[in-house]
């Protein structure tokens, strides 16, 4: 559930989306990639699935994009 007014982690962003996926009739489940995005740091954080299971199952890669946009 999401409470309004309060922070939540990166963590608890992936564990949601993790708890969100679609599991289909023959339970499969293999979400491919996920994403966090961040403006306000610049950072996404993200992982691509490796196809033995959920792309939010495992940890979650940083990439910071002020060295690719500039550092504003």
């Amino acid at each position: 559930m999401v409470e309004k007014n309060k922070l939540y982690s990166i963590d608890d962003i992936q564990k949601g989306l993790h708890n969100a996926r679609l599991l289909d009739d023959d339970k499969s489940d293999m979400t491919i990639q996920t994403f966090v995005f961040e403006p306000a740091t610049r950072t996404v954080h993200l992982r691509f699935g490796d196809g033995t299971g959920p792309a939010t199952a495992d940890k979650l890669s940083t990439l910071d994009l002020k060295e690719f946009w500039g550092k504003k």
